[in-house]
């Protein structure tokens, strides 16, 4: 196996664990609080994304 198949064959296994696990959030993210994996600490990131996201949403609703 040359050097390029390595890394094509490293950078897929990291693409599907990212996948995964991007899987899973939108799974907890569907179900919402109804989610066995819902946590408090996760509402709370929830909160701090959408406060983040609150500068983007104002700026593009003048458009």
């Amino acid at each position: 196996m040359t050097q390029t198949d390595k890394d094509f064959d490293r950078q897929m296994a990291i693409a599907r664990e990212r996948m995964d696990k991007h899987r899973v959030a939108f799974s907890v993210l569907a179900q919402g609080e109804n989610s066995p994996c819902w946590t408090e600490d996760l509402a709370a990131e929830i909160e701090a994304a959408k406060v983040r996201l609150e500068k983007h949403r104002s700026s593009t609703q003048g458009r």
